[in-house]
């Protein structure tokens, strides 16, 4: 996990999720799980993965509205 305005690096875990094909699974609090303490300001998130891979990744805003936020891709 990364400072979104920084780029300074914040915590990396070794959280392992295996999924089989066609299932679909939600991690919610990823962010804590990584960082605990983090501080509550926008961060880059980096995965790695060993198949190809549908995410969408959200936050919630003030109101508890889930706000979608798109992947960037990187070829």
């Amino acid at each position: 996990m990364y400072d979104g305005a920084s780029g300074a690096h914040e915590g990396e875990s070794n959280y392992l999720i295996q999924i089989d094909g066609h299932e679909l699974t939600q991690v919610n609090g990823i962010i804590g799980k990584i960082n605990p303490s983090q501080d509550g300001t926008p961060k880059r998130l980096e995965l790695t993965v060993d198949a190809p891979v549908f995410l969408r990744a959200f936050r919630v805003n003030q109101d508890g509205d889930p706000i979608t936020i798109d992947p960037h891709q990187e070829r």
